[in-house]
């Protein structure tokens, strides 16, 4: 490592990616590492993203140097494959050629994707900065049904991974398994670093638990990758063995209606409330007054949500993915993709036997004890202030 010192104001983040009114695991391990880097740093991160991105993370500001982008599109839930196109290229086009009265020496992609990586080549040659680009996981390796908008995303990752192979200085991704997809596909290993997500046990500690009276939280983005449509045949499931059971479901999504719907349909309405999208301390006040995480998702890169239940003492019933072998041993259990009634059978036990709840929640809570965000944020800052220091 040389002797010159990186700044926090030397770095840039591209973070077009926004669309709804919530932060998704990537987008909370983002802003994880910009409040760590902030404080190492000693000054506010450069960080360019549209204005639904400044309303959605606005209390986030003050640790930030924001360039806002002003597109009057960007200003709305983007909930259609054209309304998302159009924005994203607006943002590519516009973010492209910001002028920043501070140049920045790392240029971070806080994706993988056209919206984050097609600008971030071009100010990275702009400015002459060192490009860093997140994986968290590739599209196309998920086994995900034929849609319009997953074929656009797999064609534009493919040139993207393009780019990213051609110009990234550094690839971050957050386990093994993409890793090891990458270096399949060509990327360099010695370009690469493996970093787990984590997440902040300092206030997630110092939440109090609020009682109320959902025994069961899902927590999450409402899509379809994240098995939001098995839900209602696993809550009926779980409902004729323990009636009186209720279900809260925390986030946002696109297919909050649809899902909405689908519970009335099956007649779960009555033990089903949506709480949106809840601030940071809130929702850990809550998970620390529910009984159990269930966890539907069929697409993981690591599994945030998982790890805020386990420090909040929560057991977690969920499928078994491939990402969360290597993360979570202990206080998770897990089924076969697409097994709801194994998902059910589990919550029930879970739910009648108090002693096991307790038991696996206490596992659970340990193994959360080894991804603390602070730790994870100065390491990955190492790593920035190697790579700002290297001669290449």
């Amino acid at each position: 490592m040389g002797d010159i010192s990186l700044t926090a104001s030397d770095i840039l983040v591209l973070w077009n990616g926004w669309s709804f009114e919530g932060i998704s695991g990537g987008d909370r391990h983002l802003l994880d590492m910009i409040s760590g880097w902030s404080v190492i740093g000693d000054s506010p991160v450069q960080v360019i993203l549209p204005e639904l991105g400044r309303q959605v993370i606005s209390s986030y500001l003050p640790i930030m140097s924001p360039y806002v982008l002003r597109y009057g599109l960007d200003k709305k839930i983007l909930s259609n494959t054209l309304d998302l196109v159009i924005a994203y290229i607006w943002r590519i086009v516009e973010s492209s050629f910001v002028n920043l009265s501070h140049p920045p020496r790392i240029l971070i992609s806080s994706s993988h994707l056209p919206y984050d990586v097609w600008p971030a080549v071009i100010l990275s040659r702009r400015y002459k900065a060192k490009l860093v680009v997140y994986i968290y996981h590739l599209i196309q390796e998920q086994n995900r049904a034929w849609s319009l908008r997953n074929s656009i995303s797999v064609i534009s990752e493919q040139l993207s991974l393009l780019l990213i192979k051609k110009y990234a200085d550094l690839v971050i991704t957050d386990n093994q398994i993409v890793s090891a997809q990458l270096n399949k596909m060509g990327l360099a290993p010695d370009r690469m670093f493996d970093s787990h997500l984590g997440v902040s046990l300092k206030n997630i500690q110092s939440a109090v638990g609020q009682p109320h009276d959902h025994q069961v939280v899902v927590l999450g983005r409402l899509t379809r990758n994240k098995g939001v449509f098995d839900l209602p045949d696993i809550w009926a499931r779980i409902t004729s063995a323990l009636p009186d059971s209720k279900l809260l479901i925390i986030g946002d999504g696109p297919e909050r209606n649809n899902l909405t719907e689908c519970f009335k349909a099956a007649g779960l309405s009555g033990n089903v409330e949506f709480a949106g999208f809840i601030e940071e301390q809130n929702k850990y006040s809550i998970l620390k007054g529910s009984k159990v995480l269930l966890a539907p998702s069929r697409e993981e890169g690591w599994g945030i949500a998982v790890c805020e239940a386990m420090a909040c003492g929560l057991p977690v019933v969920a499928y078994d993915l491939p990402a969360y072998h290597s993360v979570f041993r202990q206080g998770i259990l897990t089924v076969s993709i697409g097994d709801k009634a194994g998902l059910a059978d589990h919550v029930v036990k879970l739910l009648k036997d108090e002693e096991l709840r307790q038991e696996t929640g206490r596992a659970a809570y340990q193994q959360s004890l080894e991804y603390d965000v602070t730790v994870i944020a100065q390491q990955q800052w190492s790593w920035l202030q190697e790579l700002f220091s290297s001669k290449d």
